[in-house]
C-alpha cells in the first residue's frame, strides 16, 4: 500500500535531522577575533540559513507526499463509493489535498499569515555595531529556524488529523504550532507587538 510505504519512522527523522545538524556545523567559516560565545552564536546563526532551506525543500516533499495519498485515497473512495458514506471519507482526503498543497507553497503562505497578522512583511531585526545586537540578532535567527520547522510541523499534524483513528486534538495541536511557528518566525514584530501592548520596551 502506498499509504503504509509513505508513513515515516518519528526515530528515524530526528535521527536524519541530528545527522544533518551535525554535518552542517562546520559547513561556514567566522572569523572573530575575541571568539567565545559570539563566535559559536554567530557560527550557529550562519548555519541556519541553510538549515531554514532544507526545511523548507522538505516541506516541498511532504507537501507532494501528501498530495500523492491523498489522490490515492480519493481513487479507493471512487472505486467504492456506493459503499461509503460520502461525508465521513471525503473529508479527510480532502483536507490532506489541502495541507500538501499548503506545503508546496510554504513560503507564500508563511508570507500571507504574516501580513494576516501584522499587516507587515516579516520584520528583521535591525541589529548593531555592538557584540550584543549580533547576539540577539544570532539568536533571533535560530528561532526563526525553529519557526519554520514548528510550521511544517503543525501543517503535518493537520494533515495527520485527517487519518481515521487520530488521536482528539491533533488538529489544534497543528494549529497552534502553525500559529506559534509564524510568530517565531516573525519574532521581531513579535517581541515588538508585545511589548507595544504592554507599554514597555522588550528590546
Amino acid at each position: 500500500m502506498i499509504y503504509k510505504v509513505m508513513k515515516i519512522n518519528k526515530k528515524l527523522v530526528s535521527i536524519f535531522i541530528l545527522i544533518t545538524l551535525v554535518t552542517l556545523a562546520g559547513c561556514s567559516r567566522v572569523e572573530l577575533p575575541n571568539g567565545g560565545i559570539q563566535a559559536i552564536l554567530q557560527n550557529l546563526a550562519d548555519n541556519c540559513e541553510p538549515l531554514i532551506k532544507l526545511a523548507v525543500a522538505s516541506a516541498y516533499l511532504l507537501g507532494f507526499g501528501c498530495i500523492v495519498s491523498a489522490m490515492y485515497k480519493l481513487r479507493a473512495y471512487g472505486e467504492v463509493r456506493t459503499m461509503m458514506p460520502s461525508n465521513a471519507q471525503m473529508a479527510g482526503p480532502a483536507l490532506k489535498f489541502l495541507v500538501g498543497i499548503a506545503l508546496l507553497f510554504l513560503p507564500t503562505i508563511v508570507n500571507i499569515s504574516v501580513y494576516s497578522l501584522w499587516h507587515d512583511h516579516i520584520l528583521e531585526y535591525p541589529g548593531g555595531s555592538d557584540w550584543s545586537a549580533s547576539i540577539e540578532a544570532a539568536i533571533f535567527t535560530v528561532i526563526k529556524l525553529f519557526g519554520v520547522i514548528a510550521v511544517v510541523r503543525g501543517l503535518l499534524l493537520m494533515a495527520r488529523a485527517s487519518n481515521q483513528g487520530a488521536q482528539p486534538g491533533t488538529f489544534s495541536k497543528g494549529l497552534v504550532h502553525l500559529v506559534g511557528g509564524i510568530m517565531a518566525i516573525n519574532i521581531w514584530g513579535t517581541l515588538t507587538a508585545i511589548g507595544a501592548t504592554l507599554g514597555i520596551k522588550i528590546i
